[in-house]
């Protein structure tokens, strides 16, 4: 309820699709780190163990190896390092690190804007505990208020809250903010997921919107 007020989460509509998206991010607000395998199948795996002794490093490589060169990520282990983390299962190193300098844990002036082209990792910004958005409760909450707000690169860093302009909750709303949030698959040029977004939506919509 506080990181909704903050962003301005603040009618049932908004909730609703909040709280919806999160139920597919981040499995019913259980995951907070995005898995090497499938949850439904390999539960106690270890990807989805706690980080609260340090972040995961994988034994095997080609884990999110899709990640490497992309929002941010130059070295080897940043793909598994900067994984999707809080219930919007915010990645990469770039947004890591503006949501790093949004709460005050990194300095703007110690890295460059643009270290990832050419790839310096001497410029890039230095982010030694990844898993605060795992092994905080505020923290994974607040990471995705954040990116609901001002991170979303596939909504020009704008409110997703500007994609919400009805209280209906149907497939073109749905769909449009679950663009905002993730973009469209290349393949299906459809966002991913999306049966199960409505779905999940529209039974947060009983609980949030009830009456309405």
């Amino acid at each position: 309820n506080k990181v909704m007020r903050k962003y301005l989460i603040n009618s049932p509509v908004r909730m609703t699709h909040f709280l919806g998206e999160a139920a597919v991010e981040c499995m019913y607000l259980v995951i907070m780190a995005e898995g090497a395998v499938s949850f439904a199948r390999k539960p106690t795996h270890e990807s989805f163990q706690p980080e609260d002794a340090g972040f995961y490093a994988p034994r095997e490589p080609g884990y999110l190896k899709y990640l490497s060169g992309k929002l941010g990520n130059i070295e080897p282990e940043d793909g598994p390092k900067f994984r999707g983390r809080g219930i919007k299962q915010l990645t990469g190193r770039e947004n890591y690190g503006k949501y790093w300098v949004y709460r005050g844990w990194l300095s703007p002036k110690s890295f460059a804007a643009d270290w990832w082209n050419p790839s310096r990792p001497d410029k890039a910004p230095k982010i030694p505990d990844p898993q605060r958005l795992s092994i905080n409760i505020y923290n994974a909450v607040d990471s995705g208020g954040w990116y609901w707000t001002a991170g979303a690169r596939d909504n020009q860093f704008k409110t997703i809250n500007l994609k919400i302009r009805s209280a209906v909750i149907d497939e073109p709303i749905v769909k449009a903010v679950a663009i905002a949030i993730n973009g469209k698959d290349p393949h299906t040029k459809e966002p991913k997921s999306l049966a199960e977004r409505l779905k999940e939506t529209q039974l947060v919509k009983t609980i949030t919107m009830d009456g309405t």
